[in-house]
């Protein structure tokens, strides 16, 4: 049988109508024993039941499916979150992100992180220390309401240029990764006052890293730091300042500029080094120097 245009028209016409009358449908209400089995999913905490819920709750609508994300979120702030976030990417953005400020992913096995963390606008604080994590999504980088950031314990050798546009940053844990370098970007977090960097394979420093004038506690222990920028001078609120277990033959001059160190923890061979210990106690009088003690 031959489809003439006219009949095509008329199909098309029948399909368009049916897709329209879809969308004006009001969502079906779910009973209770729905919400019951609904419950019984998500009680799992695993996964596929997670789905399983979410497909009970399509009848219900965008309500239906945000009371879904809501119990999830309820049952597992972590692991369950992620999924959500993934899930968000079927049915759009769940009403409850705005409301989390602090996510908690710490030690979960974690080697990647979805785009769509983005929809968490209001967060300020995120936790992703001892992971598998060896890169984020650029998307993080949206995340400008955060004041906290734990990347410790991961496998980063390199950080994003884009970790320069998260300026309200004050806390920055970066220690236990594999870093051989840091981006010129991060001299944009004039806001940090912490910035732990220790346990990494760090050989230099950009001279960006004097702008963070900010800065009262500096890990930089046990790296492959050969020199210092002479900006690290620029660091005046600077009152700790670890430099254990590097490759430092000496300190730069404008080490002496930070008046409110207070504690300046040194490799073992410059604790040795009678002449650079004189010459550091001059220059820091009110400073305790000292070697970093297990």
């Amino acid at each position: 049988m031959q489809i003439t245009n006219k009949d095509l028209k008329r199909i098309i016409q029948e399909e368009l109508q049916a897709v329209l009358r879809e969308e004006e449908e009001e969502a079906i209400s779910l009973t209770d024993e729905d919400w019951q089995q609904i419950a019984e999913f998500i009680k799992s905490g695993d996964e596929q039941y997670y789905n399983q819920a979410f497909f009970f709750a399509e009848d219900g609508g965008e309500e239906a499916l945000n009371k879904v994300a809501d119990m999830i979120y309820k049952r597992d702030s972590g692991k369950g979150l992620i999924y959500l976030l993934k899930k968000s990417e079927e049915y759009g953005a769940f009403s409850l992100f705005p409301s989390i400020t602090t996510l908690d992913l710490f030690n979960n096995k974690l080697s990647s992180l979805p785009e769509s963390i983005e929809n968490l606008t209001n967060l300020t604080e995120l936790d992703l220390s001892i992971n598998k994590l060896s890169e984020l999504p650029e998307s993080i980088g949206n995340l400008t309401n955060l004041t906290k950031l734990n990347l410790s314990g991961n496998k980063f050798s390199s950080l994003p240029d884009w970790i320069g546009n998260l300026t309200n940053l004050t806390k920055l844990y970066l220690n236990k990764n594999e870093l051989s370098s840091l981006p010129e970007s991060i001299g944009n977090l004039s806001n940090l006052t912490t910035l732990l960097l220790w346990e990494n394979k760090l050989s230099s420093l950009p001279e960006s890293i004097g702008n963070l004038n900010n800065l009262t506690t500096l890990h930089l222990g046990y790296n492959q730091l050969s020199s210092l920028p002479e900006s690290i001078g620029n660091l005046k609120n600077l009152t700790k300042l670890d430099l254990n277990r590097n490759q430092l033959p000496s300190l730069p001059e404008s080490i002496g500029n930070l008046k409110n160190l207070q504690v300046l923890l040194l490799p073992a061979h410059l604790i040795s080094d009678t002449a650079e210990i004189n010459r550091l106690r001059e220059l820091l009088p009110n400073t305790r120097i000292q070697r970093f003690k297990m």
